[in-house]
């Protein structure tokens, strides 16, 4: 019986020590724990940041950056647009604003509660060449902070 008990307690002690995490493991796990942390940031915050990484995005792709890799590495759709097709009704009110004023700024605009939309123009001899449109999810954004 004791022969048993022994077996049983040496068997049981193996299996609990082969648990142990691996580095790669606990940086996944930190990671995580950190993303889902709560923060509190204001609006001015997100909107900052989003134009920040607009600005950042725009001045890498002037270097002409692949642009699916700079589109998986920020989490955001980037697009460059000529006309005013196919666009949704905020992107298109932007692109028609641009063709009107062309010497306007860069901006963060909201469109719904869940996505912001970085915007810049290119101008060529006093004429609109077209406009970056760089779409943000806010999720993003607060990540970043």
């Amino acid at each position: 019986m004791r022969v048993i008990i022994c077996c049983l307690l040496i068997l049981i002690v193996s299996a609990s020590c082969e648990t142990k995490l691996t580095d790669e493991q606990r940086k996944a796990l930190r990671d995580e724990m950190k993303d889902r942390k709560i923060k509190k940031v204001g609006p001015e915050e997100i909107y900052q940041k989003a134009l920040s990484e607009g600005r950042k995005l725009v001045k890498e792709l002037a270097l002409d950056v692949n642009l699916d890799s700079v589109q998986q590495i920020c989490d955001c759709s980037i697009t460059f647009v000529e006309s005013a097709e196919t666009l949704s009704d905020k992107q298109s009110e932007l692109f028609e604003a641009y063709k009107y004023e062309p010497d306007a700024a860069d901006n963060i605009q909201k469109d719904g509660d869940e996505l912001l939309i970085y915007s810049k123009p290119i101008m060529e001899a006093d004429t609109l060449q077209g406009v970056w449109m760089i779409n943000y999810k806010k999720k993003a954004i607060v990540k970043m902070l």
